[in-house]
């Protein structure tokens, strides 16, 4: 397909701060950030012009990634900002505020380009210095025998984001829900820089936050179950449960078995060889003992019958994301091949339980010794959901902790 215009040579300038177009558009973007910023700030509704969705929120992670923008200075900004937010999980509006001020600053003043560079880099290292410095006055001192500092911490940012549509009542709910699943996320044996848990957050959507609760270990979902479905005698009188994760498909399919060769024979079907491969693979985990297998996609329907008939408990679809934690509790190597089983493979897990809970049901897998939690998290609609549920993605996150010397025990909260 020709251009129908001529292809133009790229323009470099050394003042675009100083264009006309720049400034308007700075001014504007400052405006949309300013406008949603600290506890007066209004909420915005997002649309694509064209019909469908409205989204009400004033998440920067939600206007950065919805605003319409063109123009290379914007862009660079707005890049900035948003991977400063994924490697921090907070303060977006600031940044975006302080980055806006900043440039239409610059703007006033008549100093030159190497100048600015030069005033910017050394603010930049002031700041490095200052913040993890003891003098800092943002941080704030937590003692981990007393619930309340981080309580009202949790609080507070759920009372700021207002989309999330919570009554007082409702926040103190999801504020204790969240103290509790951190609590389950720190191990036993606490050192100088403590290594946290993963918190898993499994969405409930139109049901009432009040039903919100936390536990340990990980929920699947798990449609094929009913509430007539008991787990096998052996399972449940087993400790520990022997464990298989296949990230390669299962389903028989020749296109998608992973790495590796299959033999096929003459007068043989594919099809036929690859079943018989998968009878085979599921022969060997039933003589290892294996007690739950799991995919993270399709499981064969023959092979799901064998081994259901010998008391294994096989889960499909669990999908990509859930793959690291389960690896994680189980201590589980993923299987990418039909040929690749191995005993080395192979995980524990202390126990398995269905749990049924807002008309669905869930696969409750209770880890040994690793410091995993779900939380279930409901909200009135999905617009508020969507909210709540980037409010603790984007600013409640526990990294890391320093304890240093600081004695610390678990409260019940």
């Amino acid at each position: 397909m020709s251009r129908v215009d001529v292809k133009k040579a790229s323009l470099c300038t050394s003042e675009p701060l100083s264009q006309e177009t720049v400034g308007h558009a700075l001014s504007a973007f400052s405006k949309i950030v300013r406008s949603c910023f600290g506890p007066t700030g209004r909420l915005k509704q997002l649309h694509n012009g064209a019909g469908g969705h409205v989204r009400t929120t004033s998440h920067s992670s939600a206007l950065l990634g919805s605003l319409s923008i063109t123009h290379p200075v914007l862009k660079l900004l707005t890049a900035s900002v948003q991977n400063h937010v994924s490697r921090f999980g907070d303060a977006g509006l600031f940044t975006a505020v302080l980055c806006g001020s900043l440039l239409e600053k610059w703007r006033d003043l008549n100093v030159a380009p190497c100048t600015r560079v030069k005033i910017s880099q050394h603010l930049l290292s002031q700041c490095l210095d200052y913040l993890p410095s003891e003098a800092c006055g943002c941080k704030i001192p937590v003692d981990f025998s007393c619930s309340k500092i981080l309580l009202d911490l949790v609080r507070s940012v759920l009372a700021g984001k207002r989309a999330c549509m919570l009554s007082r009542k409702e926040a103190d709910h999801v504020s204790l829900l969240i103290l509790k699943a951190f609590l389950l996320t720190v191990p036993q044996n606490v050192g100088a820089g403590v290594g946290l848990g993963k918190c898993l957050y499994v969405p409930i959507k139109e049901k009432r936050v009040m039903d919100s609760m936390v536990c340990p270990g990980l929920l699947i979902e798990t449609p094929g179950f009913h509430q007539t479905q008991l787990l096998p005698a052996r399972i449940t009188a087993s400790s520990p449960i022997k464990t298989a994760l296949f990230s390669a498909s299962l389903s028989g399919d020749t296109g998608d078995t992973g790495e590796g060769s299959i033999i096929v024979h003459r007068g043989v079907s594919l099809e036929a060889a690859v079943l018989d491969q998968l009878l085979s693979l599921g022969q060997r985990m039933v003589k290892d003992g294996v007690g739950l297998v799991v995919c993270q996609k399709v499981i064969h329907p023959a092979l799901k019958q064998y081994l259901k008939e010998n008391q294994v408990v096989a889960v499909e679809r669990v999908g990509v994301a859930m793959m690291e934690p389960l690896k994680e509790i189980t201590g589980s190597q993923p299987i990418p091949s039909l040929q690749f089983l191995s005993p080395a493979c192979y995980g524990n897990l202390k126990g398995l339980q269905i749990q049924y809970f807002a008309s669905k049901w869930f696969l409750h897998l209770i880890p040994e010794d690793q410091a995993v939690c779900s939380l279930m998290l409901c909200n009135r609609n999905e617009t508020s959901w969507d909210e709540l549920k980037m409010t603790l993605f984007s600013h409640i996150r526990w990294g890391k902790i320093d304890c240093g010397e600081i004695k610390y025990k678990k409260e019940k909260v």
